[in-house]
């Protein structure tokens, strides 16, 4: 539950290290273990990916090298995301690779998720005249682009990988989910410098020129927005929203001189700690219990961060608070704000009784209006957006009979929308619409609604049977390695056990013809290799076997030759 107010912050332990690159938004774990890339001090631009534990701990797990970095994400499993200007580096399974290689781009801003699977990349093109936004995994694969009017600033990703985030010049923020949807978008009409997720994507932080800052809900409405007294450097949000730390340069403070802040539920100030250096990362754990911290010097810090006690004097000089703040928010229309600050500070008071009422009343309020909004919504055939006005009650009380029973009948006539969207796109021949429409209607669906389930099944079995046929044209052709393609596409669609043997025996067809490729043009120990490959996939080929013995002892021979060669001209 949201903490009613901080009791107080401690340092758990603080070092320095030249060189190293802040904590991002998902470097702390869900226990306070801190994953970052610690250069080694005698060897130039190599780093080891190291966890330390909240008491000072440490461990070393692997280790890369990299050229200078404009940023390093880290996040809590062992991979870490590495940007220069025109290049973004994967560093997954102890290994590295590049994400795009094949584009001639700008980066702008990059991010990566808490498991370490899911990234995102802000980039223009060379001559800054267009902006996209990348979603991809770290194994290189691109899933999608995603085209932006205005000159993108700054993107985040969900801990969970399942939405990103988008902010522009203009002011715009974008989230979209994992298939490029767009769930909302927020204008701000100013410059966003700065964002980041909560794990699920339920809470997103921003700040602006000018030192404003907020917090937007799942919903895509503003919760709460506040101002600190400079520009604001980096965000971090916990998993429930209940704490925000931001870090600023103050506007009068000394040249290098940083404030880090807490921000409570309601956009109050909980702490701040000011420093003389220049704080340039944060990371928060999903429950807001520690934090970190890491300068432009080198210097990473820790804190534990003790919420109030329920029942002791914080908590009710916050009870008192809230109820004023809630009253003001009331009658400035903001019947959900007020709630949310209610709800903050109720579990710490539970024998409050005027606090109580009041939070009922208002959620009652809240509850009927957004009911209301959500039946407006269904009438205007807005299932999405209905959709997630019963989400939002539920998740606010997940027993509300009334947005349950509604939810229920959304999703269902969502998927049944969806599911004649797909029919339509199929009778134009648009396949590909078809089975977008009917894969969302799949996941708005009831899980016993078995029909669309089938619907989109059968459209698989289709594209995957067009597949096959292709394949077999291209086989009868000579053209193995598209054939091989074309059937793996197929059974990514559609798994098939008839199809798998089918990949297979193509696929030592084809490493085969490879093989006496090579071996026809002398290439020995190229043949070799391939007609190893063939024996892994099929230990009895007796073809492969037989040639790998020629092989080898041609490329014996040809080395021997060589040396007999180089020994003669030696003479």
């Amino acid at each position: 539950m949201p903490a009613a107010s901080i009791r107080t912050v401690n340092l758990l332990w603080e070092r320095k290290f030249r060189g190293i690159y802040p904590p991002a938004d998902y470097s702390l774990d869900e226990t306070g273990i801190l994953t970052l890339a610690v250069p080694r001090p005698l060897e130039p631009r190599a780093y080891d990916v190291t966890v330390f534990r909240p008491d000072g701990g440490a461990e070393v797990r692997w280790g890369f090298s990299v050229e200078t970095l404009i940023k390093l994400e880290t996040a809590d499993s062992d991979d870490c995301l590495g940007m220069t200007a025109d290049d973004l580096y994967l560093f997954h399974n102890r290994s590295k690779t590049r994400f795009l290689a094949d584009k001639h781009i700008n980066y702008i801003d990059c991010a990566l998720s808490a498991d370490g699977e899911r990234l995102t990349a802000a980039f223009s093109d060379m001559a800054g005249a267009s902006y996209a936004l990348a979603y991809g995994d770290m194994s290189g694969r691109l899933i999608w682009l995603r085209e932006f009017d205005a000159p993108l600033t700054a993107t985040a990703i969900s801990g969970d990988g399942a939405c990103v985030l988008a902010a522009d010049y203009a002011g715009l923020l974008t989230l979209l989910d994992s298939a490029r949807k767009e769930i909302w978008q927020f204008e701000l009409g100013t410059p966003i410098t700065t964002v980041a997720c909560s794990r699920t994507a339920s809470y997103t932080a921003y700040a602006v020129d000018g030192g404003r800052l907020g917090l937007i809900g799942m919903d895509g409405s503003r919760i709460w927005e506040a101002a600190l007294p400079g520009e604001v450097a980096a965000l971090a949000v916990s998993a429930d929203g209940a704490l925000t730390a931001a870090l600023y340069f103050p506007t009068n403070a000394p040249e290098g001189a940083s404030t880090v802040a807490l921000l409570l539920s309601d956009g109050t100030i909980g702490w701040t700690h000011d420093t003389d250096r220049r704080a340039t990362g944060v990371s928060i754990t999903p429950d807001g219990s520690v934090l970190s911290v890491g300068a432009r010097d080198g210097s990473v810090a820790v804190y534990r961060v003790e919420q109030g006690v329920a029942g002791g004097p914080a908590s009710f000089t916050a009870s008192f608070e809230a109820l004023a703040r809630a009253a003001q928010l009331e009658a400035a229309g903001d019947i959900k704000a007020a709630y949310q600050v209610l709800q903050a500070v109720g579990p710490a008071n539970p024998a409050d009784v005027a606090l109580w009422r009041e939070l009922n009343r208002t959620r009652d309020l809240w509850f009927a209006a957004a009911m209301t909004e959500a039946h407006s919504l269904r009438a205007a055939n807005d299932h999405r957006a209905a959709i997630r006005w019963c989400t939002q009650i539920i998740e606010a009380d997940p027993l509300y009979i009334p947005a349950i029973e509604d939810l229920r009948a959304l999703r269902t006539e969502r998927a049944n929308l969806l599911s004649m969207e797909a029919n339509a796109h199929r009778d134009v021949g648009d396949l590909e619409a078809a089975e977008a429409s009917l894969r969302e209607a799949v996941a708005v669906a009831m899980p016993e609604n078995m029909v669309i389930r089938q619907a989109l099944a059968d459209m698989c079995m289709g594209q995957a049977t067009a597949m096959d046929a292709r394949a077999a044209t291209l086989i009868s052709e000579g053209r193995l390695s598209e054939a091989l393609e074309a059937l793996q596409h197929a059974q990514s669609i559609s798994l098939s056990t008839e199809r798998s043997e089918r990949i297979t025996h193509l696929q030592i067809q084809f490493e085969f013809s490879a093989g006496m490729e090579a071996y026809n043009a002398r290439k020995y120990s190229e043949a070799a290799f391939q007609f190893k490959k063939v024996l892994n996939l099929h230990p009895g080929h007796s073809e492969a076997r037989r040639y790998l013995e020629f092989a080898r002892k041609f490329a014996q021979d040809t080395v021997q030759d060589s040396l007999a060669d180089r020994f003669s001209r030696l003479e």
